[in-house]
């Protein structure tokens, strides 16, 4: 199961003048969505993965408060990863995955 899904697109640019991009990467999840508000059944057992510290963190709030609201779980049935630096060795710059 995923917890949490980021999509990633990251072009670093090289400066100040001309820039350019670099590269970008990035993962599309196709599957199932499930919305868990706080008091279902397997909010707690999902929640356990859910990285909300470092978020907490960067915006100065306490790590004594949780937030609260729904958690979002995909069961994944394919995963399409994007990595334009793949092809410096030689590989697709998309890779896919598929449940069996």
């Amino acid at each position: 199961m995923i917890v949490l899904i980021m999509a990633v697109t990251n072009p670093w640019l090289a400066g100040p003048a001309p820039t350019r991009r670099l590269g970008s990467r990035g993962a599309q999840v196709f599957g199932r969505a499930r919305v868990l508000d706080d008091d279902h059944a397997d909010f707690r057992h999902y929640w356990s993965a859910f990285r909300w510290q470092s978020d907490h963190v960067e915006r100065s709030r306490s790590l004594d408060e949780p937030p609260g609201g729904p958690l979002v779980v995909v069961a994944a049935e394919r995963i399409v990863y994007t990595e334009h630096w793949l092809r410096r060795d030689g590989y697709a710059p998309r890779q896919f995955w598929t449940a069996k």
